[in-house]
């Protein structure tokens, strides 16, 4: 007997794919698949007035559309051979100097409901950048992932197609790549500028963030969303972790107000390793509390990552991968 009730959508057939494009208002031609997870989308948010005016109308009548903004968020897993570069690198991180001021890159980005059923639907967004993120490193998570944050100036068309074949890149969702783990992640920490690096075993929670300084630029030029999102700087890094009190480096560096370094690492045995190094670092927070109990803990420790004196010679974080032998 035929079974003749609705087509439900299941989360299996609801994928989502990012492309790096050449240029602005150039569709990708190829796509990675990214595994979905519940706060994985991306949408159009328009900012609708209602309002009633005098003369008539005893109610909310009319309306004003003072503009459309694309957004979202996607949560990428971190995988060897994808940290330092290629497409993912560069959308996340990324800058194009052909025009001379270090632009980011813009991703093509396909959501699908109900892929390969009769009620397919299928939502193309362009000028897609990175606004900004963050990389979370902790004893007991599933792997490590950039969580992003998206911004576009486009709005979505819905005449595109989910890209198959040898356009669709399935290394993370096909099982043939694992992502990093929190236990292949090492830390090091310099107190003072200058000094020398020495590896910590006594932290957690360390948290990475990354703001890709966006500029919404508005124009009228016949369009509800920003005309733009250039770049306006590097990418700014801060980080915040906490550490067991066993020893005053830290506290003492952050009540001097000097300088210090910081470096965290993922390596995959015989594989690739990953690097975030930050060779200048102010420490913003290094508290210091009692406790009533337990062992004493610095909860909050944060700090600003810096660029070089020049800033020309690197930004203040440049993510790099380089083989394990």
């Amino acid at each position: 007997m035929a079974y003749n009730g609705p087509i439900w959508a299941s989360h299996k057939e609801a994928r989502i794919c990012f492309g790096l494009q050449t240029n602005k208002g150039a569709v990708a031609t190829s796509f990675v698949e990214i595994p979905t997870k519940e706060d994985c989308d991306i949408d159009v948010s328009p900012d609708y007035n209602f309002f009633q005016s005098g003369g008539g109308y005893r109610g909310i009548a009319l309306y004003a559309n003072r503009g459309n903004k694309i957004e979202g968020k996607i949560v990428v897993p971190l995988s060897p051979g994808w940290v330092g570069a290629g497409d993912l690198y560069n959308w996340l991180w990324g800058r194009y100097n052909g025009t001379g001021n270090y632009q980011g890159y813009y991703a093509t980005i396909i959501k699908v409901i109900n892929l390969g059923q009769s009620n397919e639907w299928v939502e193309q967004y362009m000028d897609v950048k990175v606004k900004s993120g963050s990389i979370k490193l902790d004893a007991g998570i599933d792997y490590v992932q950039a969580e992003l944050d998206l911004q576009g100036s486009s709005l979505p068309t819905t005449d595109g197609a989910w890209p198959t074949g040898g356009d669709l890149d399935l290394t993370f969702v096909d099982g043939s790549l694992t992502p990093y783990g929190f236990a292949e992640a090492a830390f090091s920490i310099a107190p003072t500028v200058g000094g020398d690096l020495a590896a910590t075993l006594v932290t957690k929670n360390h948290t990475l963030n990354f703001d890709n300084m966006l500029e919404e630029v508005p124009s009228l030029a016949g369009v509800t969303t920003i005309y733009d999102n250039p770049n306006r700087e590097w990418s700014n890094w801060t980080v915040t972790f906490d550490q067991w009190f066993t020893s005053s480096a830290l506290r003492s560096a952050f009540l001097a107000g000097t300088e210090g370094a910081y470096r965290a690492v993922l390596t995959r045995p015989a594989g690739d390793a990953a690097t975030f190094d930050m060779p200048r670092i102010k420490y913003t927070a290094s508290p210091l509390k009692p406790g009533t109990g337990g062992l004493v803990k610095q909860e909050g420790i944060a700090f600003q990552a810096l660029c070089p004196l020049d800033d020309i010679t690197l930004p203040a974080c440049l993510p790099s991968e380089a083989e394990v032998s």
